[in-house]
């Protein structure tokens, strides 16, 4: 029997409490600011704000290099030498992550990376399912065909769904993501666009919204539960800093009201901020 080790990187968002829960290790990717380059969490996130304000230019999120994934699981192997690791990946489609992880792990044995295809809160749910998948099965105990249970796990992406929408396109149209005609547009009909990944993990905008975040948070989730067929087990909502509390009270009402047992919330890091920017809210969903 071997020790099987969760790993994923920061721009998954696992909450603190949560990466205990589910077991997960988590290696911090990497903002820059002008000159200087941060952990993700080793600054607060009104720095970026700051920053923003100060200069008109948005901090840039960077991926994990290669050498960072073979220095992180290196020490994981002599911290565990008798353990399989599946690693977690942020979506290659916006992230050269998984790239990354894929050549690291070629210095190593019994380590599986996966692409997620998702970011934020939907890692959060398909992490989650993968523990609740290992749980099932009996725990790592049981487990002795570890190519097959990395397939399950990589199937897991097609039960897992995530977006998030924008209160502004302040910091997308500030990092070349939109043109300043669109960002114009934006804030004087008040649109914010609904933004989700395709099947390869690549960011999209899937359709729109107007009006103030409170008036548009409760149809937000009620559209994605009309277009999916959600579980109702967990709704994982996401949010960066400057949400207003009644929006998120509007969205676990919304929730409950729509049969979800519970809410799940992740506020996000440094690395999701560069692109949501300020009060952005997202959502994780499993699917049947």
């Amino acid at each position: 029997m071997k020790e099987i080790l969760f790993t994923t990187e920061s721009g998954s968002d696992v909450p603190k409490e949560l990466q205990e829960k589910l077991g997960v290790i988590v290696l911090p990717m990497h903002v820059t600011m002008g000159e200087k380059t941060f952990d993700d969490g080793s600054i607060p996130i009104s720095e970026l704000y700051d920053y923003f304000d100060r200069t008109g230019d948005t901090p840039k999120s960077s991926a994990d290099n290669v050498q960072d994934y073979i220095d992180f699981f290196t020490k994981l192997r002599e911290q565990h030498p008798d353990s399989v690791i599946y690693h977690f990946a942020l979506a290659a489609g916006i992230s050269t992550n998984y790239e990354h992880s894929v050549v690291a792990v070629r210095e190593f044995k019994d380590i599986y990376t996966i692409d997620t295809q998702r970011f934020g809160a939907g890692c959060i749910a398909y992490i989650a399912e993968a523990r609740a998948l290992l749980n099932s099965k009996g725990g790592a105990e049981a487990i002795t065909d570890y190519d097959a249970l990395f397939h399950e796990f990589d199937a897991i992406t097609d039960h897992i769904q995530c977006s998030f929408v924008p209160d502004s396109l302040e910091f997308l149209r500030a990092g070349g993501r939109v043109t300043n005609a669109a960002y114009i547009a934006s804030n004087v009909l008040k649109i914010k666009p609904l933004i989700v990944p395709d099947k390869d993990g690549h960011l999209f905008a899937a359709g729109r919204y107007r009006g103030n975040m409170l008036k548009i948070c409760g149809r937000y989730i009620r559209d994605m539960c009309e277009k999916y067929d959600v579980k109702r087990d967990t709704l994982y909502i996401m949010y960066t800093e400057g949400v207003k509390q009644e929006v998120l009270d509007e969205m676990e009402r919304t929730a409950k009201e729509l049969g979800f047992k519970r809410c799940s919330y992740d506020v996000c890091g440094a690395v999701i901020t560069c692109h949501g920017g300020h009060a952005a809210i997202g959502l994780g969903m499993v699917l049947n």
